[in-house]
């Protein structure tokens, strides 16, 4: 107990030595008096006091198991920094002035106007602190003096621990269960301590709240948090290049994974007829899934980018087959949530999508998304037409000419005979269709064909959208990420 109070005592005057003071975003006199907001502490005597002297005998208790005082020690340290440090360990980012300077900055100068709103109630109500109730030492007794001069209600290290997770949590949303759950232990430690009583603890939480909600009405920290948010997004970011078996080769993928570790949620997300895994509209969604805390998977199909094949050669047969040879690849990983694999696909791949989730089931597939996706191909094949091309349907020929490209003879007859329908109305599960008002009439007209085959469909357009969402790609993005965080299991 001597040599760990004797380093934390150590740590306090390193740290009081190098403290900054960080300016707020907003003046102390213009944020909420929580006074007019929280209730009055409870009184002796009184059933909540009662309860309030029970939870220090608690606290009393818990000082016993070596483990749990470290950590109250540890947390009764007034310093930001340590704070962050401490918290910092379950954001998924290393946190420093040099390193990480807009999140920095963004938590410091945040926690920092929320933290300032603790000065009224504790003026007003000038609660006297447990330790100085009974008359004993705190497990700081060096510091017993001074705190006894300020007082208890509401408690200060409470409010700064949860306004640091708070905002952490809105940088990194993926690692906010982990910071909530260690800045709650924090604010217990202030019971432990015998500085604070239960109540002072339990009001601080929403005073964090409150001085939360107000900061986000400040224009200067909004923007300094979309850099913060940037800033971990760059430097978070588990990107890893693999290469699996396809149907006619390998195929060349990358696979993203959110700054949290541990079991995750997982996108496999498929492109289009002639594109590639990392085209504009489908990095749009693949990084609106990383930051709400959802893994990605993206392949470039047989014939495409830097997978193996020619592109004539391609059929929305072996297509199929590469998309569930991915999708086996991504379940067989040790980091993955198997109640928790999506698919998501444009245009060809959407059609792709739709078939994978129906021949899968909705037992290995949660919930899928069908973005602008072309069942075109196959509804008008059996006429001779492949989107803006025609060609003898009787006799079908070794390939059609296709802008630069060559569709093969087998690409057209598969196309024929595949019910894109039929196939992707096995799955039971969510589907959602985003279509844009300004795509080829065919592509629109077919997309909402889905809709009387879907059990649990869900169809939205967006009015003057074309292919590829040029007009606005975090729309669609947006939509495709809430979906699948509203389907988690």
């Amino acid at each position: 107990m001597k040599n760990l109070l004797l380093t934390a005592i150590a740590l306090l005057g390193v740290h009081l030595a190098f403290a900054q003071e960080f300016y707020p975003y907003i003046p102390a006199e213009e944020m909420p008096d929580v006074v007019q907001c929280i209730p009055t502490p409870p009184q002796d005597p009184s059933t909540d006091f009662d309860y309030d002297k029970l939870r220090y005998l608690w606290g009393k208790q818990q000082r016993k198991d070596p483990a749990r005082l470290e950590m109250a020690v540890r947390d009764a340290i007034w310093s930001l920094d340590t704070t962050i440090v401490i918290l910092g360990e379950h954001f998924g980012l290393k946190i420093s002035p040099e390193e990480t300077p807009a999140i920095y900055e963004v938590i410091t100068r945040g926690v920092t106007t929320i933290e300032n709103i603790r000065f009224k109630p504790k003026a007003h109500y000038f609660r006297i602190r447990p330790f100085a109730y009974f008359k004993e030492p705190s497990i700081f007794p060096q510091d017993d003096e001074w705190l006894a001069k300020e007082g208890s209600y509401p408690s200060g290290h409470t409010i700064r621990a949860w306004a640091c997770a708070l905002i952490m949590a809105e940088i990194n949303p993926s690692a906010a269960e982990a910071v909530y759950a260690r800045a709650w232990e924090s604010g217990e430690s202030r019971v432990i301590s015998g500085c604070h009583w239960q109540s002072d603890v339990v009001a601080s939480r929403p005073v964090a709240g409150i001085g939360y909600a107000h900061l986000q009405t400040c224009t200067e920290y909004r923007r300094q948090m979309a850099r913060a948010q940037a800033e971990f997004n760059r430097l978070a970011r588990n990107k890893v290049n693999v290469c699996i078996q396809g149907a006619v080769g390998r195929l060349k993928g990358v696979v993203e994974r959110p700054a949290a570790q541990g079991i995750q949620p997982v996108a496999i997300i498929y492109h289009g007829l002639t594109g590639y895994k990392e085209e504009a509209h489908l990095n749009a969604v693949n990084d609106s899934l990383i930051r709400a805390g959802v893994a990605t998977v993206r392949f470039d199909f047989n014939g495409h980018g830097e997978s193996d094949g020619e592109f004539v050669d391609m059929t929305l047969q072996n297509e199929l087959q590469d998309a569930l040879a991915i999708y086996e690849w991504t379940a067989s990983q040790d980091w993955v949530d198997k109640r928790n694999i999506f698919v998501v696909g444009h245009s060809q791949g959407g059609l792709e999508a739709g078939l994978v989730a129906g021949t899968l089931g909705a037992d290995k597939i949660c919930g899928a998304v069908l973005l602008a996706p072309a069942a075109c191909i196959c509804t008008q094949a059996a006429a001779g037409v492949m989107l803006d091309a025609r060609f003898d349907k009787d006799n079908v020929p070794e390939y059609l000419d296709w802008g630069s490209r060559h569709l093969g003879k087998e690409y057209l007859l598969g196309a024929m005979n595949l019910d894109v329908y039929g196939i992707t109305a096995r799955f039971t599960g969510p589907v959602l269709i985003v279509q844009g008002t300004k795509d080829l009439p065919i592509l629109e007209r077919d997309a909402k064909g889905y809709m009387p085959y879907l059990r649990n469909g869900k169809f939205i357009s967006l009015e003057g959208f074309t292919h590829c969402f040029g007009e606005g790609q975090g729309i669609p993005a947006t939509l495709s990420r809430d979906f699948i965080l509203q389907q988690l299991r």
